[in-house]
């Protein structure tokens, strides 16, 4: 048979596998690795799928569709598409399975087809079976034979793990075996005859040898017999007597811990320790310091608030007088245009009085009447402000003043230290109760100790 060779895989839309080209023909060791869900038994499912039409999962046909979650979003959905590369000798082969395919594989509609080119020429039967056909003998084996001689390990049995009768058929696809099945019968029949009589001479030979056995036993030496006994059962005794001492030291350890415990409760005794009462102490203690600290906070809190309004307070009474020092300029330059005003700018004499306050009075509204205005009324706004802001200030400090400082830190000062005391009470209630967990345990220690001791003295009796 032909070497095979195979050269890349081009998967499209196949389980979790969007599209891939990958190469096969890659020299050495080849290791795949990726996370969970990346596509690596995708990867071989394909493989045995496109040569074979066979689900490595047991699912069926449509489960090879690829999963919505990993289509590209905003493409058409083409469908599924397994195009194999490999070469035989000088020839390449091309195997093209396709699900429900709408373009089309070197020149010819995908749809449900199973294609076969060779040198980029369509090789096909007439039917999917012929194909299949065509591609089995191509390769020289099954799916099932494929899948357990090339795929070992991809979550199939590997190869010495299946049954004897499965490795028998394999090999015997492999190769032609009939002649050394028919050679293997033969020496079957041979080497069955030939264990029979073989049997029958050991079942003398046993038989014999029993009797002797039986004959050597019958003229031993009495006395030997029974020293041998004697010396058994010193020895069973002075065994006996070894694991009653090796007892006595344990019992004798564990009665020392059992004292050297007891003492220790006998000290934690004089204190009272109810653990679910001292936790719910010591969780007040942490809210009360947590109320404390939260009233320091308001106080920097206020201290920051004053700070910023007066800050405000600044920068508006700065801005007042930026617009007063407008203002008294504007009307400047309104009394140095009035001088003027009094007099006719044709023959130069002085005007009535009425037409005189008409025209100083039109000259203000026209020109400087707005400006005016407006720089007023943002003063009186900064104005109400400041008001606004120094009554704010007003009301924090009276806040500030309700807040004692010296007290809360003594007081917190007060929390930490029984704090600390409750932190050494459930130590000491914690270590108490692990205390008498070890003595409960040395005692059953030295229950069982004396217990087998005692078994072994009544072996002795």
């Amino acid at each position: 048979m032909n070497k095979i060779v195979f050269n890349f895989i081009d998967i499209q839309n196949f389980r979790n596998i969007p599209k891939l080209h990958f190469n096969l023909d890659q020299p050495g060791i080849n290791i795949i690795r990726g996370i969970n869900g990346a596509g690596k038994t995708s990867l071989f499912e394909a493989l045995v799928w496109g040569l074979y039409n066979v689900n490595l999962k047991n699912t069926s046909n449509d489960d090879v569709v690829t999963w919505s979650e990993n289509r590209n979003l905003g493409e058409e959905f083409i469908g599924t598409r397994v195009l194999i590369s490999f070469n035989i000798g000088k020839d390449n082969y091309i195997v093209a399975r396709h699900k429900d395919y709408k373009l089309e594989t070197l020149g010819y509609e995908g749809k449900n087809k199973l294609l076969i080119f060779v040198n980029n020429t369509l090789y096909s039967g007439l039917h999917k079976k012929d194909n299949q056909l065509i591609i089995n003998e191509l390769l020289g084996m099954d799916s099932k034979m494929f899948i357990n001689s090339i795929l070992f390990g991809q979550r199939m049995p590997r190869f010495l793990d299946v049954s004897n009768a499965d490795k028998r058929e394999l090999f015997e696809k492999f190769v032609d075996l009939s002649f050394i099945k028919e050679a293997k019968d033969y020496a079957t029949q041979v080497i069955n005859v030939l264990k029979d009589k073989i049997n029958e001479k050991n079942n003398v030979i046993n038989r014999l040898n029993y009797e002797v056995s039986y004959l050597e036993k019958e003229i031993a030496d009495v006395d030997v017999y029974n020293q041998n006994l004697i010396n058994q059962r010193n020895n069973v005794i002075n065994n006996l007597k070894k694991e009653i001492q090796e007892f006595d030291n344990l019992i004798k350890l564990e009665q020392q811990k059992l004292n050297d415990l007891s003492k220790k409760v006998e000290n934690l005794e004089n204190n009272t320790f109810d653990v679910d009462e001292l936790r719910k102490k010591h969780s007040e203690l942490l809210r009360n310091k947590e109320d404390l600290n939260n009233t320091l906070n308001e106080k920097d809190k206020i201290l920051m608030l004053i700070k910023n309004s007066t800050k405000n307070i600044n920068e508006w009474q700065s801005l007042i007088e930026d617009y007063t020092i407008q203002i008294k300029e504007l009307k400047n330059k309104y009394i140095e245009k009035t001088k003027d005003a009094i007099y006719c700018y044709a023959c130069g004499q002085k005007l009535p009085e009425n037409k005189i306050e008409s025209i100083k009075k039109s000259m203000y509204d026209d020109n400087f009447k707005p400006q005016i205005d407006k720089y007023t009324s943002l003063i009186n706004d900064f104005k109400s402000k400041i008001e606004s802001a120094n009554l704010q200030i007003e009301k924090y400090n009276q806040k500030l003043e309700s807040i004692d400082e010296d007290n809360i830190l003594n007081l917190m000062t007060q929390i930490d230290s029984e704090i600390e005391r409750l932190n050494e009470l459930l130590t000491n209630a914690n270590y108490y109760y692990s205390v008498i967990a070890n003595i409960e345990k040395s005692k059953d220690l030295i229950k069982n100790y004396t217990s087998n001791k005692q078994n072994r003295l009544t072996q002795i009796d």
